[in-house]
C-alpha cells in the first residue's frame, strides 16, 4: 500500500493594508492510505456510491492507454496531462476528496475529524489532489501487484473482444 502525506491546515481570511489575504494555521501533515477498513468506513458514511474497484481499472485504462504503463510500477510522481483529463471524464472533486478522506482513516484509525471539519482544512490544489487520489488508488492492487496486472490484462482483453 502507498503511504500518501496530507497537508491540513486552517485558513483564515484577514484583511493587511487594505487587502485580503488567507493566513495557514495550525498547519500538520497526516498519512493516508486507502485499507479494508478505510474503505467499509467510506460506504458506512455514505462517503461512497459507487465501486472503487471499476475507477480502479479505469485508471489503469487511462494510463495504459497514454503509453505510460510503466507508471504502475509505484508511486506516480505527476500524471501525464491525457491522464488527468481521461480521468476526469469518470471521477469527480467530492469523489477525490471522499477517497483522501478515507486514505486519512485507513492510516489513522482513530483519525479526529468528520468529513465537513477534514474538507474545511484540506486545501491543496486540484492536481495535487487527483495525483493523491490516483495514488491512493493505485495503492489498493495491494502487495500482490503480479495478480493484479493479471486480472487487469484478463477482464481489459475481455473488454476489447466485446467491440
Amino acid at each position: 500500500m502507498m503511504i500518501e502525506k496530507i497537508n491540513l491546515c486552517e485558513v483564515e481570511v484577514v484583511e493587511i493594508e487594505g487587502e485580503y489575504k488567507q493566513l495557514k494555521r495550525n498547519e500538520r501533515t497526516v498519512p493516508a492510505m486507502l485499507t479494508n477498513y478505510a474503505v467499509e468506513q467510506g460506504k458506512r458514511r455514505g462517503l461512497l456510491k459507487t465501486s472503487l474497484i471499476s475507477e480502479l481499472f479505469a485508471i489503469y485504462s487511462s494510463i495504459k492507454g497514454s503509453g505510460n504503463a510503466d507508471l504502475l510500477s509505484g508511486k506516480m510522481e505527476e500524471l501525464p496531462p491525457e491522464v488527468v483529463m481521461d480521468i476526469g471524464n469518470f471521477v469527480d472533486e467530492s469523489k477525490i476528496s471522499a477517497v483522501v478522506y478515507m486514505g486519512c482513516i485507513g492510516a489513522n484509525p482513530k483519525f479526529d475529524l468528520s468529513y465537513d471539519d477534514f474538507l474545511m482544512q484540506y486545501n491543496a490544489e486540484l492536481q495535487e489532489k487527483l495525483q493523491t487520489y490516483v495514488n491512493l488508488m493505485v495503492g489498493l492492487q495491494g502487495q500482490d501487484k503480479n495478480a493484479f496486472a493479471q486480472e487487469f490484462k484478463r477482464l481489459t482483453k475481455a473488454d476489447s473482444k466485446k467491440k
